[in-house]
């Protein structure tokens, strides 16, 4: 997904005991009609921020993983440092 931003990962995860989709292993096996509502799911999400966005390609769990090491590696670089520094302790109230 792309928006105003520019790339906007999307992760889909579903439960391993989920009785409708837990026999799926990979996005491709996820037929037309379900594709379909998991897209427009994300654009009226995207719509409701008012921002314009596309839907690249779904890709597989390889890219799926990617996607959350990179996020985990950004919020340590980006995120982390601001709340070693006293300042979560701050906005928690303390």
């Amino acid at each position: 997904m792309v928006d105003d931003k520019g790339p906007d990962d999307k992760v889909i995860a579903i439960h391993l005991d989920d009785p409708e989709y837990a026999h799926f292993r990979h996005i491709s096996e996820l037929t037309g009609r379900r594709r379909d509502e998991l897209e427009r799911f994300f654009l009226d999400c995207k719509r409701l921020e008012n921002k314009a966005v596309s839907i690249e390609d779904m890709k597989g769990s390889v890219q799926a993983q990617r996607a959350i090491r990179e996020a985990a590696r950004l919020y340590q670089e980006k995120i982390r440092p601001s709340m070693d520094d006293g300042a979560h302790a701050a906005r928690a109230g303390a």
